[in-house]
């Protein structure tokens, strides 16, 4: 995003900050932070800050004259609690798994800002002030004043990055003007430790970690004295280390969690183990009320079908399937996210529906990110549709919100999918270079591709599969494909179009008027399919191991 010039006169000055503004926008009346220019340590990052976007980090929107005449830059206001007010309001203590889930948030911007650029940006003036904690539970990092970009140019700072810094939270390293990565992962460890403690961060630099936590897990000290170790190198390797790391604490290794899945028959299911919280006198809720409820988990998980650019066809599959099983379908198709209308609701279809509301999918991926997704927590983020035992997770929809997809978190999403049904199917787009796609076909056990019964289509996705299974190291046999809808007066003949794919074709599903007369109707195809679309999807599905093999037809 390039930076623009705006006119002082645009904004209504609302409150001084230690060194800014708080501004509302005479327009929309949205509320913007206004940072001096000359407050910028490194003037590079502001350019940074314009270019990229990423969940909890302040776009710069371009540069405007403050109320003293000073050129200021524009940014994105973060609303919602510092940790600083939260320690406030909690007498000095907050819970250990809040804690934890929100450590995990900031832990994965600081993946963003060290690993996902080059060179890396370090904030380097992390403390409970600059931690946000939104009224969703979503957290943000604010003030990049002090931020550098890690390069040879940081020498040429050296000066001011000491005046920028805050003593009390700043990593040795960093207060002998030669500061690093694992800077920032110091610093982030003793924010968390004085808001899970209560001690000033004196107290928690100067006393062994033991000491100060006690009470706590294992795991749990051996994180803060990673974090807090006084020579950098003994820290973190990098941070998505230290997002794998916290993802360990609050996953509670996933794979061993066993139970029946979750449903409405009341299945009996095993309590998962938490971690232990800390003893406290008084602490605050944070603003995500929500909570971490109880995970209910299978020891068998369901099967994982990923359907290629085919959503029509995976949503009659779903249906077909859920004569005899319980079926979940989540819609990952970023650009063209339909199965709501292919499976429909009880409800008539609304033509107003309005897309700025949240949807299924938005907020399964935000509480992963926030460590506490479980089965339960995911079946609430799906809604009934019009054929039974078929539930959606429908898909985003605010696309500008996910510029940068969450792909450790879709992946963590369909892993807890697969312990609450029978089977999975997942829908997702054409495109070979779309992350949500290259993910869904890795982690699925089989990929169906769904295809017009014309030369061109066959051999484009052969060409994607191979390319797919050459880059990612999948088994070609993983893939089958299915001419759908296929119309034998005017397609190619089975036998050519299953030499087209390398002998993959798993089966034929005919065109039917039936189908094409369903088009944004309230009731979809899926949920009034005739009998003979039924048994040319039984068939795929005996062939896929999906449902057992009867002894007669009918």
């Amino acid at each position: 995003m390039r930076k623009e010039k705006i006119a002082s006169n645009s904004f209504h000055f609302q409150k001084d900050l230690r060194d800014g503004f708080i501004a509302k926008n005479q327009q929309d009346g949205r509320l913007f932070v206004l940072k001096p220019a000359d407050s910028f340590v490194d003037p590079e990052v502001v350019n940074w800050l314009a270019r990229n976007r990423y969940p909890g980090v302040p776009r710069c929107y371009g540069s405007t004259t403050g109320p003293n005449g000073r050129l200021c830059h524009i940014f994105e206001y973060l609303s919602g609690s510092s940790l600083d007010q939260l320690i406030g309001e909690g007498h000095g203590r907050l819970g250990l798994n809040d804690l934890l889930s929100l450590m995990l948030q900031w832990a994965r911007i600081l993946s963003f800002l060290h690993l996902r650029n080059d060179p890396a940006l370090l904030h380097l003036d992390i403390k409970p002030a600059n931690l946000i904690v939104g009224h969703s539970g979503c957290a943000g990092l604010i003030d990049f004043t002090a931020a550098c970009l890690h390069d040879r140019t940081m020498r040429n700072h050296a000066v001011q990055q000491k005046k920028a810094l805050t003593l009390n939270y700043a990593a040795p390293e960093r207060t002998r003007g030669h500061p690093v990565p694992a800077s920032d992962f110091y610093a982030l460890g003793l924010s968390v430790l004085v808001a899970l403690t209560g001690l000033n961060p004196a107290d928690c630099r100067g006393k062994p970690i033991k000491t100060i936590l006690g009470e706590a897990p294992t795991a749990v000290q051996t994180l803060f004295v990673r974090c807090l170790h006084a020579d950098p190198v003994q820290r973190f390797e990098h941070a998505d280390a230290m997002v794998y790391a916290l993802r360990q604490l609050l996953d509670q290794d996933l794979q061993q969690a066993s139970c029946r899945p979750v449903s409405d028959s009341g299945r009996s299911v095993r309590k998962r183990k938490r971690l232990p919280a800390m003893k406290f006198r008084k602490s605050a809720p944070l603003p995500a009320a929500s909570i971490q409820p109880e995970a209910k988990t299978s020891a068998l998980p369901a099967s994982l079908i990923c359907v290629w650019d085919g959503a029509a066809c995976g949503c009659e599959l779903a249906a077909v399937l859920a004569e005899q099983q319980d079926v979940l379908v989540i819609d990952a198709d970023l650009l063209n996210p339909r199965a709501d209308l292919l499976l429909g609701n009880r409800a008539p279809f609304n033509r107003d529906r309005s897309f700025n509301e949240a949807s299924g999918l938005e907020l399964a991926l935000q509480a992963e990110q926030q460590g506490r997704l479980n089965p339960k927590l995911l079946r609430a983020c799906t809604r009934e549709t019009a054929i039974p035992r078929v539930r959606l997770v429908e898909g985003v929809h605010q696309l500008d919100k996910y510029e940068y997809c969450h792909l450790d978190s879709l992946h963590q999403t369909l892993k807890w999918a697969r312990l609450g049904c029978d089977v999975v199917i997942v829908l997702c787009s054409r495109s070979v270079f779309d992350a949500y796609t290259c993910l869904c076909v890795m982690a699925a056990d089989q990929v169906i591709i769904p295809l017009r019964g014309q030369a061109g289509d066959f051999r484009e996705m052969t060409r994607a599969a191979l390319f797919l299974g050459e880059r990612y190291k999948i088994s070609l046999s993983r893939f089958s494909f299915v001419a759908y809808p296929y119309d034998a007066r005017h397609d190619l003949s089975r036998g050519t179009l299953n030499e087209l794919c390398d002998n993959r074709l798993l089966g034929c599903i005919s065109d039917q008027s039936a189908r094409r007369n369903c088009t944004d109707h309230a009731k979809p195809y899926a949920s009034r399919m005739i009998e003979r679309n039924r048994r040319e999807y039984r068939r795929l599905l005996r062939a896929l191991r999906l449902l057992p093999d009867p002894a007669k037809e009918n």
